[in-house]
């Protein structure tokens, strides 16, 4: 990865974070929500400006998933710091399940892709991709939220 790409990430974030906290409506837990996936979202933007083939953008999605699951890490980490040891055993089944989900998904995603199973597009790839992505988006912000009420932020 370019490091003009990065530095060209973290400028347009710190403009995004100055401006956010200068409208002073987020709690900090709130704030870093959202700066954090405000970053790799425009970093996997200009990925996708500077390379915008199909097998390329396929890729940074892929690269996106990557990054939004780390933070579902973070935040599932977080969360269990805030729960009695009764309720963190509830909520290690919940990771534990979507744990399996994403290994399902993920087998899936292998099958249907076969290439006896493609009409040669990458654009489908990109797509499933996406749906997926999609997923891991939900799954950090309800994530997000549970930690927010649980911290009072």
């Amino acid at each position: 990865m370019s490091a003009s790409l990065v530095y060209e990430a973290k400028l347009k974030t710190d403009k995004f974070k100055q401006r956010l906290e200068m409208e002073g409506t987020l709690t900090y837990n709130e704030l870093q929500f959202k700066v954090d996936t405000f970053y790799i979202n425009s970093l996997y933007l200009l990925k996708n400006q500077l390379n915008p083939c199909p097998e390329c953008i396929y890729k940074h999605v892929c690269e996106l998933y990557n990054q939004y699951d780390s933070l579902i890490l973070v935040y599932e980490k977080l969360i269990l710091t805030k729960l009695s040891p009764n309720d963190a055993i509830v909520f290690k089944t919940n990771v534990n399940n979507w744990n399996t989900f994403k290994a399902s998904e993920k087998k899936l995603q292998e099958v249907v892709f076969k290439a006896e199973y493609q009409s040669g597009s990458e654009v489908q790839r990109y797509v499933a991709g996406l749906g997926y992505l999609h997923i891991a988006q939900f799954r950090l912000g309800e994530l997000a939220n549970t930690y927010f009420n649980l911290t009072g932020n």
